[in-house]
């Protein structure tokens, strides 16, 4: 038996070397006259004591090369759900890993994924935000996604909704810092100017949106229509203002 386990120790078995382990130790080592139980062999209790002694430091390494097949196979799982795109189950495969061997790394990775998590939950709570038309809600929440992990295009999710909820100042306010290409987001960059008078800057970034969309060209050419009013009524103020100067 004790070969046997020898044997399993030595090729890597670990699971069944420890069985086989025990199985010497609790059989060779039992305390004498107890019922239906061997003396076990007989010999100097010293050399007795010298072999239970490495047969337990052996079953103790087992142990500890178990939990490392573990934590590896563990670890080997979560970088599989990873690279799946299943954060959830990676985050608890990797929790289990670290649970046993406890490295640094791991938990860093724990850290992130559950940035990741939480980030994506609260994308999904503003998506479901916006379906009901809770614009200001979803903004907020875009705003805590922003907070978890500063990614540019929560931000901009923020915006639309800030637009879309009719807070167009604020909107404005966070865009105009930003360099946008989605014409999506460009052309609610562009709204949002209009509504707070700034024609030109709206016109401006609707310029780069290549689109033949009805509804949208209507819209331009119902801010150049703005625009040159506005401007006829500021040529017309500066027309009265030299004139009352003249007079």
């Amino acid at each position: 038996m004790l070969a046997r386990a020898e044997k399993l120790f030595s090729r890597g078995n670990y699971p069944l070397a420890k069985k086989e382990f025990e199985k010497v130790l609790w059989g060779r080592f039992q305390p004498v006259g107890l019922p239906g139980r061997s003396k076990g062999p007989s010999g100097p209790e010293s050399e007795r004591m010298v072999e239970r002694k490495d047969i337990s430091e052996r079953i103790e390494i087992c142990n500890k090369e178990i939990k490392r097949l573990k934590a590896e196979d563990l670890i080997r799982r979560a970088r599989k759900y990873s690279g799946n795109g299943n954060p959830r189950e990676a985050l608890r495969c990797f929790e289990g890993a670290y649970g046993i061997c406890g490295e640094d790394w791991i938990r860093e990775k724990i850290g992130r994924l559950r940035e990741i998590l939480l980030v994506d939950d609260l994308r999904k709570a503003a998506r479901d935000a916006e379906v009901t038309g809770e614009y200001l809600k979803a903004a907020e929440l875009y705003e805590q996604a922003f907070m978890a992990q500063e990614r540019k295009d929560l931000l901009v999710r923020k915006a639309v909704c800030l637009v879309k909820a009719e807070k167009h100042s604020e909107a404005v306010s966070l865009l105009q810092d930003l360099t946008l290409s989605d014409p999506r987001s460009m052309y609610h960059y562009g709204f949002a100017l209009a509504k707070v008078g700034r024609y030109l800057e709206c016109l401006k970034i609707w310029d780069g949106i290549e689109s033949q969309d009805n509804c949208f060209l209507a819209q331009k050419r119902a801010v150049r229509s703005l625009l040159a009013a506005n401007l006829h009524d500021r040529f017309s103020r500066a027309e009265n203002f030299f004139t009352e100067v003249v007079e």
